[in-house]
């Protein structure tokens, strides 16, 4: 029976499906408080607040309605005030609630992202029961939240020696063991349930943690056969173009499609919008997406902080810094006390401005703000103002500590976030320490997104400048042999490798692909050291200057490659005569 799922579905925030399951399932108390739940956390305050009404007065079922009708209430644009105050004043008298009714309220708290007003009713409740089942699964997925790994296992453990047809604790052993164990027990659901999706998602998982992409696709097949709007089988298929295949144009395809799904099934608009735009490589059609998601999740909650800072990020990756300019003012306004809006607001002003004096001052009440617990970014603007270069590298430990505790796969990797780390790393200068530490960083992304080109790119030039041609000529190799940017790089190992009709022959193929190189100034310098390898130093001046003029750009040329063009020009200009 699909009803068996429901707790898992309110896990996933598959609250679409919570609803469609409950009207399923018959209108008594329970469903009818599943129904309820499903449409307040989708969003659909309104018709869950009518929902719920029913069941504030009902002894089991009271506590936990009051507590989803009071975030319904809160969460309106118009907030009913006498309402919210008879809520609060409901959710406080817990004197009579019993255990059943302490274990809903606390799930509910526990689905609603509450987690720590979760925890003090899962505490009453086992100071009621110390033995409580119910109790200790809440308590256990309330762990795994935390990432507190063996404590679950120790709870979901406890929970099935009661019960072992507890499938909410089956699930949670599941989520709570190492991913060989788990595909075992994964494999045993899937046969105890061959109609239902979950344990096929939950397999598709263990095995992304593996990072066996075949195995994993094939799983998501057989998921998107049982249900073609599977979610997490959309989102598997997505992010595999993404950071393995590189395949940004049917990447954005698998997009879409896994974001009409989510907007259809009243997910969270904000977690693809969040994991694409990190792992997109500031691709242009991926983030327009994006942004639309992060647009929609304002109009949503327009007074949502969360949705609003979102969206002021996904505008400044796509360098709109207008727009992400007010819509970290937006959130300012909302809680001035907000870091995270404060850090963009500064990082888009040195964007705009470069390193002023405003920009300092507020760098510096940042840190007086964060003290000990600086975010990267505020390290990366620490890093430009004080030209400590080891403030990169504590912003790159804040990140990789941050995503070491999960498993790979989606989570993991926005949690990494591949597209600050690439933002780091361009910030480390062409010193050969700063090349060694760049290519540390940039290697770490290549390991765990082996599709994404910026990092590709973007590692084989930091081997060029070092030296390690070999290597960087075998990274080129895996890039798709369309992209113009790789066949620059190509040219430059060529021309160090004074192979210079191998490196012609890569700026015409790039060129061939893409007529817009000869807007890039290193095109030109690299033609241009070239031509006065062939002699005509009158075209490798012209060529210098060229570059010269369109190094204002988007794409600039790096120290050394500025310090190659004066070389040239000064050599082509003295045999010039």
């Amino acid at each position: 029976m699909e009803g068996d799922w429901i707790e898992y579905y309110c896990r996933e925030g598959q609250y679409a499906r919570v609803v469609e399951v409950a009207r399923k399932c018959g209108g008594d108390v329970k469903w009818k408080y599943y129904e309820g739940l499903g449409l307040v956390l989708g969003d659909k305050l309104t018709e869950g607040i009518s929902c719920l009404e029913p069941l504030l007065t009902h002894g089991e079922y009271g506590l936990a309605a009051a507590h989803l009708s009071l975030i319904a209430h809160q969460s309106c644009q118009t907030v009913d005030r006498d309402a919210v105050a008879q809520l609060e004043w409901k959710v406080e008298d817990v004197g009579s609630v019993g255990e059943r009714g302490l274990q809903l309220a606390s799930s509910a708290l526990l689905h609603s992202g509450r987690h720590a007003e979760a925890r003090k009713y899962v505490e009453r409740l086992l100071r009621l029961s110390p033995s409580s089942g119910a109790a200790m699964v809440v308590s256990g997925w309330l762990e795994m939240a935390d990432g507190n790994t063996r404590a679950a296992a120790k709870l979901f453990k406890t929970a099935l020696s009661q019960d072992k047809g507890n499938l909410d604790a089956v699930l949670g052993e599941l989520a709570a063991l190492n991913p060989a164990d788990g595909l075992q027990l994964a494999n045993q659901l899937i046969v105890r349930y061959p109609r239902s999706t979950p344990p096929l998602a939950e397999k598709m998982r263990l095995l992304l943690a593996t990072k066996d992409w075949t195995q994993a696709l094939d799983t998501a097949s057989r998921l998107l056969t049982l249900d073609p709007d599977n979610l997490a089988a959309l989102e598997v298929r997505a992010v595999h173009q993404l950071v393995v295949a590189g395949d940004y144009a049917e990447a954005a395809v698998a997009v879409r499609r896994h974001t009409a799904a989510v907007e259809a099934q009243g997910a969270d608009l904000l977690w693809p919008a969040q994991l694409y735009s990190r792992l997109c490589g500031r691709n242009a059609t991926i983030l327009t997406e994006t942004i639309r998601l992060a647009t929609q999740a304002t109009q949503v909650k327009p007074h949502d902080t969360r949705s609003l800072l979102e969206l002021a990020t996904q505008h400044r990756l796509a360098g709109r810094l207008g727009e992400a300019n007010k819509a970290y003012r937006t959130v300012t306004r909302l809680d001035g006390t907000c870091t995270a809006a404060l850090c963009g607001l500064t990082l888009v002003q040195l964007a705009q401005t470069g390193l002023t004096e405003q920009v300092t001052q507020q760098v510096e009440f940042l840190v007086e703000v964060m003290g000990a617990q600086p975010s990267p970014e505020l390290l990366m603007l620490r890093c430009q103002c004080e030209r400590d270069w080891g403030l990169l590298d504590k912003a790159v430990t804040l990140l990789t500590a941050a995503a070491s505790h999960l498993p790979y796969g989606s989570k993991y990797l926005a949690c990494l976030n591949p597209d600050l780390l690439m933002e780091i790393a361009d910030l480390y200068p062409d010193t050969l320490e700063g090349l060694a530490q760049r290519v540390l960083v940039l290697r770490q992304v290549v390991e765990q997104c082996g599709g994404l080109a910026g990092a590709v790119l973007g590692l084989a030039r930091a081997l060029t400048a070092s030296g390690d041609l070999g290597a960087a000529t075998q990274l080129l190799s895996r890039v798709d042999p369309t992209n113009t940017d790789a066949h620059l790089v190509l040219a430059q190992i060529h021309l160090a490798q004074e192979k210079y009709e191998e490196a012609n022959a890569s700026l015409e193929l790039g060129l061939s692909y893409n007529l817009q190189v000869r807007d890039r100034p290193l095109y030109h310098v690299l033609l241009g050291a070239i031509q006065r390898h062939h002699g005509d130093t009158q075209a490798c001046a012209q060529s210098m200057r060229t570059a010269l003029s369109l190094n204002k750009g988007e794409q600039p040329l790096s120290v050394s490659e500025l310090g190659t063009l004066y070389l040239e020009l000064v050599a082509s200009l003295t045999a010039s005569g």
